[in-house]
């Protein structure tokens, strides 16, 4: 069996009501319901949230609860394998199932992009997920102390003496979606694994500010 779940808690710090915030016509969190469900690729598709209001507009469009997440697991620190293993406690789920965690302010997967998944996805494999090509030069990178003193500090010293041409590619988690078995969500503390794979695709925003989230629009409404 398959199963999604799409994340959504209710406060954000700098876009209020994000997760339902009209986006391109509609509840931003409708585009992730909207693109699992559309993939039939789910038996099952899931929201966990601490709000009533999220979990009605969720239901509309499809998904399922299984009642509000515990506040404690809704805070600005909770990681996301805490709250799908938590998930996972309240299911009845087979170890061998497979489980897609998204969120509600993630609209930039596609049906491809899960199909793309699922094929990576086999018995050596822990987690599929997406992500970007970054410029590598952020490794020489550095960071100013906020005190009187001004200190510099290398963020990696590793690399600091490399030119640009030998740094090696790297590369940034866009935050889309993962792809697991329940297995491998139960005994994992950590989703970027020597064993995982990723998917990449530089078309995407990471919708934290007002600016970001008209930025998305743009974009997002070329792909529509």
């Amino acid at each position: 069996m398959n199963y999604s779940l799409v994340l959504a808690r209710k406060h954000s710090k700098r876009i209020k009501n994000k997760n339902i915030k009209r986006f391109c016509g509609k509840p931003l969190i409708y585009w992730s319901i909207n693109t699992l469900k559309k993939s039939k690729f789910f038996d099952q598709i899931y929201v966990s949230t601490d709000s009533i209001k999220i979990e009605k507009i969720a239901k509309k469009y499809g998904a399922s609860s299984l009642g509000l997440r515990d506040k404690n697991l809704a805070d600005n620190y909770t990681d996301t394998i805490t709250v799908v293993k938590d998930f996972i406690k309240k299911n009845n789920f087979n170890k061998n199932d497979l489980l897609c965690c998204t969120y509600g302010s993630s609209p930039f997967f596609s049906i491809k992009n899960l199909k793309t998944a699922f094929f990576l996805l086999d018995k050596k494999t822990d987690f599929v997920f997406m992500a970007k090509q970054i410029n590598s030069e952020c490794l020489r990178s550095f960071y100013i102390t906020k005190n009187k003193n001004k200190k510099i500090y290398l963020t990696n010293s590793k690399f600091i003496k490399f030119r640009s041409q030998d740094l090696p590619k790297i590369f940034l988690d866009t935050g889309q979606f993962y792809l697991a078995t329940i297995k491998t969500w139960i005994k994992s503390r950590n989703i970027f694994t020597a064993n995982s794979k990723i998917i990449i695709n530089n078309s995407y925003v990471d919708i934290n500010t007002t600016k970001d989230f008209k930025k998305a629009q743009i974009i997002f409404n070329k792909k529509l």
